[in-house]
């Protein structure tokens, strides 16, 4: 008998074992992710004899070992090192060259669809892992065509389809204690462990227990070997309370010889095919708790000292073989180990977490001493963290008060007890100080940007947490920079893909400035807030105030006929408004007749075009925000000084003949050959716009040669320009200055 001296901490049942490595001095320790970020870019860079040391963390690949003789270790085991699927490969496919060795050391392998490990070649050593929920057609969490070695091991919820629910193999494998526990076999002739022609295989120490076969069939579900042997062996095993037809199947007999089992409790038979050789039994094991993950050997069990006598198989106290993966423990010991809380040890954000532990001891001696020990690893040549002295008395618990723990470490602690005569074995768990996560981003609302709703939605690219715990959000806005006056808030906010977002209530205060913040939480901490952002809220836009005119003053005369209008610049009660304005001017009070220059983004407009002397015209601004809102000032007036001088009138050609050929040819010109009419600057219109119409066309052709070459006079063809009917000075203006486009 003997105890366990390292922790294999699966499913909190504080079982485990030893990690021990003999390495050849001369071969490279790669580091994951430190010295390459995947566990396969590490696999790929190591030659012969390498480790890849992986550190804790839940790492999405499908690794290939391609004919190395490489370990690939866990730094920390299988409870904080998982490897889960990528793809729908195997997660570990391993190709051994046929002289060398290969090894698989302390991970959780989980989630598989094609297999956990499948292997091609001998010489691989599967060792203290826990293969969990992992599915397959034949041996759903480990199948090998060669010799393997295979030890240590958890199998828990795994699924095969046509046999091995944990383990399918060819030729001499050495399966030796490894627990296997509430799998799945969907194949009639089912099998936690399954083989089909396997000879020299030792199916040694292991406890197959609580497992499940269909209904269909007439199969095993322990332990099923299909035209086995010679020389294969079943012993010291515990296969009990297993449901389906077997709990040792062996068809076809070729040697198998089945000796100092204890199989009980199993479906329809314990055994078929095979005879118990000598030293087996069938009795309740009296396991310490199975529902909780206990499968150790309680006082009085009949499996304790009851395996194999040959001292090859001796428990490492020196003391006789018991049967199945756990020998029973006589020294006192530690039944549970927690720091901080009991719960969840990988979050701990108390800097001084109690350290709590269990005494028991089989033969119920008084417990006098304790001691504790805190290390950055789980190699004890020395606690780097922290060695109190030995505790006197029966406490079972201790303030942490060594080195200050730093957050996102993981550190390791371990505790022993003793009774009057005896100290028992270490007993280690491990523990890691929570990481706060970081300060979200904030997004939108934009730094000093405009909220167009009262209910806006505030936006942060999301917060990192080291341990990839699940964030939620909490937001806060307030009128005031210095955070005094809240307006909104809201905690626990669901994390987004990506983004997280939050619709605040209602913010009344319209046109006003607030200031946000947000944070995220693990659950276990609250992060740092973000930048403090502003933003204003405009949910109702109200138009701009009226503007003054300045210039030309109203009912004045001005002297220049083409003007600088100007106004004062307009006010809008909506935060940062776009203002553009339109200059609108008339030859009549009601606007009828008018030209608009819009878009201008000043507050004063020089006139393009020369306006008629003599003339009055109305002018106003119409201020626009952008959003639909806009206003319009008074309306002025002014009259251009000057007289109305048409020298040319009737006179196209200008040349001081009124009306020959000459000028019949300029009329036609402009009306039909888009030629330009001579320019008189203090004519409201063109000398061959003989009728005042504001075009030229065939009716001022016409005229013209009426005097010309007929009777025609100018008195009785022509009008007057300098007087002009009011609707012809409007259509003149419009020719002259545009209506409504931009100048």
């Amino acid at each position: 008998m003997h105890r366990l001296t390292a922790m294999l901490l699966v499913g909190g049942t504080g079982l485990s074992f030893c990690l021990l490595v003999g390495r050849n001095v001369q071969a490279a320790t790669i580091h994951v992710p430190g010295d390459q970020p995947t566990i396969q870019t590490g696999i790929d860079a190591a030659v012969n004899g390498d480790m890849v040391l992986v550190a804790p963390g839940t790492y999405r690949e499908n690794l290939v070992i391609n004919g190395k003789a490489i370990t690939l270790l866990s730094q920390s085991g299988p409870q904080s090192t998982i490897i889960t699927r990528g793809n729908y490969d195997p997660i570990i496919r391993i190709y051994s060259a046929p002289t060398l060795g290969t090894t698989v050391w302390g991970f959780t392998i989980t989630e598989a669809t094609t297999g956990g490990v499948v292997v091609t070649g001998p010489n691989v050593v599967l060792r203290g892992n826990h293969f969990l929920r992992n599915s397959r057609s034949r041996g759903a969490a480990v199948f090998s065509d060669s010799p393997i070695i295979i030890d240590s091991n958890w199998f828990t919820q795994n699924v095969d389809h046509d046999g091995g629910g944990a383990i399918a193999f060819t030729g001499a494998a050495q399966i030796t204690r490894n627990l296997i526990y509430d799998n799945f076999t969907d194949d009639d002739w089912g099998g936690m462990i399954y083989s089909e022609n396997a000879a020299g295989c030792a199916i040694v120490n292991n406890t197959i227990v609580g497992n499940r076969k269909n209904e269909w069939g007439m199969g095993g579900c322990g332990i099923v070997l299909l035209y086995a042997g010679p020389g294969a062996a079943i012993k010291n095993n515990i296969v009990t309370s297993n449901h389906g037809p077997y709990g040792i199947l062996v068809y076809n007999n070729n040697g198998v010889t089945c000796t100092y089992n204890d199989v009980w409790d199993n479906e329809v038979s314990d055994y078929y095919g095979v005879s118990p050789g000598p030293g087996s039994i069938s009795a309740d094991p009296k396991l310490a708790d199975t529902a909780a993950g206990d499968f150790s050997l309680l006082v009085g069990s009949p499996c304790i000292d009851a395996g194999d006598p040959d001292p090859i198989y001796n428990d490492a106290d020196g003391t006789r073989n018991d049967m199945g993966a756990f020998p029973a423990e006589w020294a006192p010991g530690v039944s549970s180990l927690s720091v901080g809380s009991p719960e969840d040890s990988l979050h701990l954000t108390d800097d001084h977490p109690l350290i709590a532990w269990v005494y028991f001891d089989a033969h119920s001696r008084p417990h006098t001493q304790s001691q504790v020990e805190v290390g950055t690893d789980d190699e004890w040549s020395v606690a780097e963290m922290w060695q109190p002295p030995t505790i006197a008395g029966n406490a079972t618990s201790i303030h942490y008060a060594g080195a200050p723990l730093n957050d996102g470490a993981t550190y390791f602690a371990r505790v022993r007890v003793a009774n009057d005569t005896l100290w028992g074995g270490w007993y280690v768990t491990r523990f890691r100080m929570n990481s706060v996560p970081t300060a979200p981003v904030p997004l939108f609302p934009s730094q000093r940007g405009i909220a167009l709703a009262g209910r806006p939605y505030l936006v942060v690219m999301n917060a990192d947490d080291p341990e990839g715990d699940a964030l939620r959000y909490d937001f806060e806005v307030y009128t005031d920079s210095n955070l005094t006056t809240r307006v909104a808030s809201v905690t626990g906010r669901v994390e987004g893909m990506g983004q997280t977002s939050w619709r605040t209530d209602s913010l009344t205060a319209e046109n006003a400035a607030h200031w946000w913040r947000a944070r995220a939480s693990d659950g276990y901490e609250d992060g740092l807030w973000s930048q403090m952002w502003s933003f204003m809220v405009d949910a109702y836009n109200e138009p701009p105030a009226p503007v003054a005119l300045y210039s030309p003053p109203d009912a004045a005369i001005i002297l220049d006929p083409a003007p600088r209008f100007s106004w004062q610049a307009a006010v809008d009660p909506n935060p940062s408004p776009i203002l553009a304005y339109t200059l609108i001017v008339a030859v009549d009070s009601g606007f009828v007749f008018k030209a608009e220059v819009s878009g201008l983004d000043s507050i004063d407009y020089v006139w393009p075009n020369p306006l008629v002397p003599g003339w009055k015209y109305w002018w106003k601004i119409m201020a626009n925000d952008g959003r639909g809102g806009t206003s319009a000032s008074p309306v002025w007036s002014f009259t251009v000084q000057g007289s109305c001088d048409c020298p040319c009138h009737g006179d196209p050609y200008c040349d001081g003949i009124v009306c020959d050929i000459r000028d019949v040819i300029k009329t036609v010109n402009v009306a039909f050959r888009a030629a330009t009419p001579v320019q008189e600057p203090s004519c409201p219109l063109a000398n061959t716009d003989v009728n005042c119409t504001g075009v030229t066309d065939i009716v001022d052709v016409v005229k013209v040669v009426n005097v010309a070459f007929r009777s025609g006079t100018p008195i009785t063809e022509y009008c007057n320009p300098c007087a002009p009917s009011v609707g012809l000075r409007l259509v003149g203006f419009k020719a002259a200055h545009g209506s409504g486009a931009d100048q």
